[in-house]
């Protein structure tokens, strides 16, 4: 991907690596045009990178997303993949009881049939990390389509209207809640979002049985940064998947554990490995 000229090599090459794809799509009979941003390496070197793809919470927004995650836009810079920000129409992702009636899942299904048709995305290695309404999401797509080798919902579990869907494929799943959570009951039931949820370890286990796991999760406890956490792993499933959940002691509704503690390499590192 050498160039001949002085510019930036992600703009001299636009028409191998676009910085944006754009998305028409029909909500509420009009033609919206949606975006998503990409993240490439300050110096690529490689042919083709695994995609990961990230899904902002409820209120959030690609461009905030790719400004702000330092600690995932690091990894991108170590070469270990490429990141897409994707934008929720009115600012979240639709699960039922959102503002946004989009088809978020088409959305995402057009998204990775554009990156296709260009080499340096290997599409046969797509991962999701998705943040409280995003997390909803990653579940959600983590259902319905077969794109996803893997998948982390952060601050969120499965809705129980998501936790009735058959998966089409085995993926593996890193889930992440905080015990003091107060937006997204840790324990499960109706939450300050309307939506109904499965407990952490229910929905974790509803993934499990799907995938045919043994049933007895190996426990572990460490520490993430400033916090103290358990982590419950489910093995031996098919595909050679891991579904694993993480409780983080007295974190409320977050995903910061610390300044100086990069959850985006923790959660590459299991995506990596399983």
């Amino acid at each position: 991907m050498s160039c001949s000229s002085n510019k930036d090599p992600i703009e001299n090459t636009e028409s191998l690596m676009p910085n944006e794809i754009k998305i028409s799509q029909k909500i509420d009979n009009n033609t919206i045009l949606r975006s998503a941003l990409i993240r490439y390496p300050n110096s690529p070197n490689k042919d083709s990178y695994p995609v990961l793809m990230y899904f902002h919470g409820n209120g959030g927004n690609a461009i905030n997303s790719l400004n702000q995650l330092q600690g995932l836009n690091s990894l991108v810079d170590d070469e270990e993949f490429i990141a897409i920000y994707l934008d929720g129409y009115l600012n979240s992702w639709n699960l039922g009881y959102e503002k946004s009636k989009a088809n978020d899942v088409e959305f995402v299904i057009k998204v990775i049939e554009k990156i296709k048709e260009l080499k340096i995305f290997d599409t046969s290695k797509i991962f999701a990390i998705g943040s409280s309404n995003g997390a909803g999401m990653v579940n959600k797509l983590g259902k319905e389509t077969s794109f996803f080798n893997g998948i982390a919902p952060i601050i969120s579990q499965q809705t129980d209207l998501i936790s009735k869907i058959v998966p089409k494929k085995p993926l593996s799943v890193f889930q992440i809640n905080g015990d003091s959570d107060q937006l997204i009951p840790i324990q499960g039931g109706v939450s300050k979002v309307q939506h109904i949820f499965l407990s952490a370890k229910e929905s974790a286990l509803n993934w499990a049985i799907n995938f045919s796991c043994n049933l007895e999760p190996v426990e572990t406890n460490s520490k993430w940064g400033e916090y103290n956490v358990q982590s419950f792993k489910y093995g031996n499933c098919n595909s050679n998947v891991k579904i694993s959940y993480t409780i983080v002691e007295n974190a409320k509704h977050q995903s910061l554990f610390g300044k100086d503690y990069n959850l985006y390499k923790t959660i590459w590192g299991f995506f990596n490995a399983n």
